[in-house]
């Protein structure tokens, strides 16, 4: 498995995106991390620029950053995005932003992009609203074609039911499509309105990662008290993250491990130090 952090976990307040990569690199050079996960967002425009934003001096520096890992992956935009909107033209913006990232991700040579199943109908097609996702995101996963880049579509939101987004991701590997699973344990946690908490109904958290291990190839590794997402330490919410961990070391999971703490940088030292500790007992 590939050990790594999603760029999330660095705080950007008061660093240039330069400033926080090279605090990123020597991190993971000081715990040989192989992996990395870009945030492609530009809300705020402290991760990134917004997709139409990105200069070519920015674009080469990343391209720079990303050489010292084995794996590289980059988290795609969705704040304010609505993929599934009944109003074309909203519509139409959201896919072309995720597209533009795409197409980034494509001239970076990323592994793969992670997605929210982002957006509603506002009630008007709530009965539909599966279809339009599986639609979209088979869209956005053809943009994929080609390139080597898998789109990773995470337990989140429209899809923070695991057995509804495995599903998903089973339906369009089927045609064909370049798709896999990014699973988040802290969205695993959590109730999603009327929902109960989704990893229980498979027993443990280890148990329902290993019921979509085949369609895998990203972990959020992040810890909550099982009432909404707090991002945080390993050994600091509910979640026996230790027993995933061995899990997946049990069944050889080649995929990657992005801690996705919040802004701690001073707790991500002590994260990657028990994470290791876990992989290697």
């Amino acid at each position: 498995m590939h050990l790594g952090i999603s760029m999330n976990c660095i705080d950007h307040e008061g660093k240039s995106r330069s400033e926080a990569r090279d605090q990123a690199l020597g991190i993971s050079s000081e715990f040989k991390l192989t992996s990395i996960e870009l945030v492609l967002e530009g809300v705020g425009r402290q991760f990134a620029p917004y997709p139409w934003e990105y200069e070519e001096s920015e674009l080469r520096e990343l391209e720079n950053f990303v050489t010292h890992f084995q794996r590289r992956g980059g988290h795609l935009p969705f704040y304010n995005l609505n993929i599934i909107a009944v109003n074309v033209r909203v519509r139409e913006e959201a896919m072309e932003q995720l597209r533009m990232s795409i197409e980034i991700a494509k001239r970076l040579e990323l592994d793969y992009v992670v997605v929210h199943a982002r957006g509603s109908t506002e009630g008007i097609a709530l009965d539909r609203e599966p279809r339009r996702h599986l639609k979209a995101l088979g869209r956005l996963a053809s943009y994929c074609n080609g390139s080597g880049v898998v789109l990773s579509i995470e337990n989140a939101e429209a899809l923070h039911d695991i057995e509804s987004c495995s599903n998903l991701i089973r339906s369009l590997k089927g045609d064909g499509l370049p798709v896999a699973m990014t699973f988040d344990t802290g969205h695993a946690n959590i109730p999603h309105y009327t929902q109960d908490i989704p990893y229980r109904r498979y027993g443990t958290m280890a148990d329902a990662i290993e019921s979509c291990f085949d369609i895998i190839n990203n972990i959020h590794l992040h810890n909550n008290h099982g009432n909404y997402d707090e991002h945080l330490g390993m050994l600091d919410g509910n979640i026996d993250l230790r027993s995933c961990i061995q899990r997946l070391r049990d069944m050889d999971y080649q995929g990657s491990i992005s801690i996705e703490l919040g802004y701690w940088i001073e707790n991500l030292r002590r994260e990657i130090a028990t994470l290791k500790e876990w992989i290697e007992v």
